[in-house]
């Protein structure tokens, strides 16, 4: 690779990052981000061969890596700063690590396959990166049959990550054996996937926050979706027309 190619790889990786926290910060607003099923990868000639190798399934060769709205918001609501539900074991994530993710996904220092999860219809992957001080950060990712990599859990913990392969083997099912890259001594690629920036243009992200976040005067129940449709302006005069005092001539033009 090229110095040219290596920043190029580099700006993208950033521009990810600035992305998934843009959309992050939406979710923490508790705002509309319409985003669902963004491609912000491809899984490479070589990520291809690594994961077929490891989990013995067969694998589309356009393979994305896909986020969505209501990822975000069970990372926010379960795993965020003081949303944290598990104090004792896990470490709350901070913006910081919302935009590594993709660290953890691109470099991780270990990926471990689930097996398949029968709820969800996908086969399971883990991927894990260590950190500074002795901690880990750990990624769930489901491959469903439509080629698609999701990522599910994401959280961070101080425990030894032996301790969590061996929680996973016990967690899965007596006919699905955890394995493990490293223990499998299947070496992982430096690539991945390819990083994509198609997210940048994809019709099902938007841009709404602006209005939303500069006025409190329509309710959300009225459509204000970029890209989905046109804003229901007659909702909106409709809501208007209900917040002013009674008697009082309410005929607005928007």
């Amino acid at each position: 690779m090229t110095a040219e190619d290596l920043n190029s790889e580099i700006d993208k990786k950033n521009n990810v990052k600035s992305f998934i926290q843009n959309l992050f910060d939406k979710v923490k607003n508790t705002l509309q981000t319409d985003a669902n099923n963004i491609q912000i990868g491809k899984i490479s000639t070589e990520g291809l061969k690594f994961f077929e190798d490891l989990s013995g399934i067969k694998m589309k060769t356009d393979t994305r890596f896909t986020i969505d709205e209501s990822t975000l918001r069970h990372w926010y609501n379960t795993h965020y700063g003081k949303n944290e539900k598990d104090k004792k074991h896990s470490i709350p994530l901070t913006d910081n690590d919302i935009q590594n993710v993709i660290d953890v996904i691109i470099h991780p220092n270990d990926v471990l396959f689930e097996g398949y999860n029968k709820e969800y219809k996908a086969n399971v992957f883990t991927f894990v990166k260590e950190g500074e001080n002795g901690t880990f950060t750990l990624v769930e990712v489901y491959a469903n049959s439509r080629g698609e990599l999701k990522p599910k859990t994401y959280y961070k913990t101080n425990r030894d990550v032996s301790g969590q392969i061996l929680h996973l083997k016990n967690r899965a099912k007596s006919s699905t054996s955890v394995t493990s890259a490293h223990s499998s001594h299947i070496s992982i690629p430096n690539n991945l996937f390819e990083i994509s920036d198609r997210y940048s243009k994809d019709k099902s992200t938007t841009n709404i926050s602006e209005k939303q976040a500069n006025s409190q005067v329509f309710p959300k129940k009225c459509v204000r979706s970029a890209t989905l449709q046109k804003v229901n302006k007659a909702c909106e005069q409709n809501q208007m027309q209900e917040q002013l005092p009674k008697g009082k001539n309410n005929n607005l033009k928007i």
